[in-house]
């Protein structure tokens, strides 16, 4: 019963550690941050001019405290935010919407798109390759050293 209680008090310092500790945007990068790109789902999943190797889709919700920090801090970062418009087709879908979107040949819900990939939690940013596969995903927050360390996983290749 201890070992239960200590795994819990330690998680919970963790959580508390995380959530104060500086996840400020890097200052060890030349250059200012440039807005990302944000572009439709119809990128991933066809093949249409200009379109990048990779593709990545933010799924978000309006009231997640996180995604409003992914916004603000990860996706300000000029390393972040110049990894995704030169590498990837970058994708933003509220989770809890009823707009459509394409997926491949047919026309879901945002809803739907979220159920698709499984997304259970908020904010969860998916990888795809140049002909819409699957390829991972992140969940939760990362600050920006974390998320570019992600984003360097897909374009390298070792995320399988």
């Amino acid at each position: 019963m201890s070992t239960q209680r200590f795994i819990v008090s330690f998680a919970c310092c963790l959580a508390f550690f995380v959530a104060c500790s500086d996840n400020s945007p890097t200052d060890n990068v030349l250059g200012e941050a440039v807005p990302i790109n944000w572009v439709g789902s119809e990128t991933v999943y066809s093949d249409i001019e200009g379109k990048k190797a990779y593709s990545m889709i933010f799924f978000y919700t309006d009231w997640c405290g996180y995604c409003k920090r992914m916004d603000d801090i990860t996706f300000a970062d000029p390393t972040v935010s110049n990894i995704i418009n030169d590498s990837f087709n970058a994708v933003r879908i509220n989770a809890e919407l009823d707009s459509l979107v394409v997926h491949f040949d047919s026309t879901v819900t945002c809803e739907q798109m979220a159920d698709i990939y499984g997304i259970g939690g908020y904010p969860t940013t998916c990888f795809f390759d140049s002909t819409g596969n699957f390829l991972g995903k992140i969940l939760g927050y990362s600050n920006p050293t974390d998320f570019t360390y992600g984003l360097g996983i897909v374009l390298s290749g070792d995320y399988k």
